[in-house]
């Protein structure tokens, strides 16, 4: 395969993987993910509000996560680091998905739009 194709093949890889992490540890406060490659194998840093979801107990919920990495998107030798968001205010994406959690539970759009913009000022 040639050099583009591969890039392009890594790229679309990757997008795939940061919109499964965004799914499955979205109660986690997940803002975004740097992927790395090195020689040993794949570094993945995920950055969320909630570190000790991701973990789980005894490092159950990191156990099945790099598994998970492993076999469906195919990545060498995952090594997953969760590192918390000091400041989750400052994050759009976590802002975001707080708001949208609030209107699916049914708040009123106008009340949890003003509570998400208090949070932030």
């Amino acid at each position: 395969m040639s050099a583009v194709k591969n890039v392009i093949k890594d790229n679309y890889n990757m997008m795939l993987l940061k919109d499964y992490l965004r799914v499955a540890i979205k109660d986690a406060g997940f803002s975004h993910a740097e992927i790395s490659k090195t020689p040993m194998g794949t570094r993945v840093a995920l950055h969320v509000t909630r570190p000790g979801i991701v973990i789980g107990r005894k490092g159950s919920g990191i156990r099945e996560l790099t598994d998970k990495l492993a076999t469906d998107f195919k990545l060498k030798n995952p090594q997953i680091s969760v590192v918390e968001i000091a400041k989750p205010e400052l994050s759009p994406s976590v802002m975001c998905n707080r708001m949208a959690s609030h209107l699916e539970r049914g708040t009123a759009f106008r009340r949890a739009t003003m509570w998400t913009l208090k949070q932030i000022m």
